[in-house]
């Protein structure tokens, strides 16, 4: 029994170094050609998966408590603020990671809001911009007032930087939080 079991290994033994040297002369093959070819670490790996992990679950913070809209593929960010105390919309201009403000030279932009009138946003400097450039707009009104809640506002926000133009859409992502009995949810 144990001759029948070594015999059936033995008569996989030139399979196996048959399908090594494949692979061997397929490596060396493509090192001779100046492919550069080098094994990856395990290492090497991990550090892979944890960077894709990292962009599927990339979230910045609203610095002052509104939505975030994407401005671009990952260019800049515009954040829209509802005061509904002071019947104000306001919107910022803000960097790709929602970390600092970004002034430009418009006097108002504006947010198209869907299924209704569009709402104008004059521009209202901050300290800290440039003269004639601005990184925060609001509108008050009529309109404005017709909002209730931030949750009921929906449409997309356009504004010029740097001479392009860019659009992201307010969203209202209900399927990853639970609203109910929150005082002040993020988006």
């Amino acid at each position: 029994m144990r001759f029948q079991v070594l015999s059936q290994s033995l008569r996989c033994l030139p399979h196996s170094f048959a399908l090594l040297g494949i692979i061997g002369f397929s490596f060396q093959s493509g090192c001779d050609q100046g492919g550069g070819y080098a094994p990856v670490t395990e290492k090497e790996v991990e550090q892979a998966e944890a960077h894709v992990h990292e962009d599927e679950h990339h979230h910045h913070e609203a610095p002052h408590g509104g939505h975030l809209i994407e401005l671009g593929d990952h260019l800049y960010n515009a954040e829209v603020v509802f005061e509904p105390n002071n019947e104000r919309l306001v919107v910022y201009v803000l960097d790709a990671h929602a970390e600092n403000t970004v002034a430009v030279p418009l006097e108002q932009i504006e947010f198209a809001v869907e299924g209704g009138e569009p709402i104008t946003l004059a521009a209202e400097p901050q300290e800290g911009d440039a003269e004639g450039q601005a990184s925060r707009f609001s509108a008050t009104g009529e309109t404005v007032a017709a909002i209730k809640d931030i949750e009921d506002l929906h449409g997309s926000v356009t504004v010029e930087i740097n001479g392009d133009s860019y659009t992201g859409a307010l969203e209202h992502d209900h399927d990853e939080h639970d609203h109910e009995g929150e005082a002040g949810h993020e988006h």
